[in-house]
């Protein structure tokens, strides 16, 4: 039986029951939703089910790198929420595609998305 250890990065009890699945609702009602997760270390999981998908640093997988690799396909190169690099409303690159897309871009650094200009105007201050 194939088994395998999982290291978890921190979490609010919110993001957790959200990742789950889970009514967070009673959280909210609590004000604890902002509150981390008990850290109880790493974990083992054993059984014929598929494993957890795991990063290249060895915490459990949250992203999957979204780089087009030709044909509709992407890289698919499991990321954490450490490792994967936000490029986009739900698009995330892993460092070694974000160079690639820097340097193809011809930029050194990257803000994918326009920000949000929102209900101010910025003003010049004399």
């Amino acid at each position: 039986m194939p088994c395998q250890i999982l290291h978890h990065r921190p979490r609010t009890l919110g993001q957790l029951f959200r990742a789950a699945g889970w009514d967070d609702s009673v959280l909210k009602a609590q004000g604890r939703e902002n509150d981390m997760a008990p850290d109880h270390g790493p974990i083992m999981s054993c059984g014929e089910a598929l494993p957890l998908p795991v990063c290249a640093c060895g915490y459990v997988a949250d992203f999957l790198c979204d780089y087009p690799m030709g044909d509709g396909r992407t890289c698919d190169l499991n990321l954490c929420s450490a490792c994967a690099r936000q490029v986009g409303p739900d698009q995330h690159f892993c460092d070694v595609h974000l160079r690639e897309f820097q340097v193809k871009a011809g930029v050194p650094w990257t803000q994918p998305w326009a920000p949000s200009p929102g209900p101010w105007k910025p003003t010049l201050v004399k």
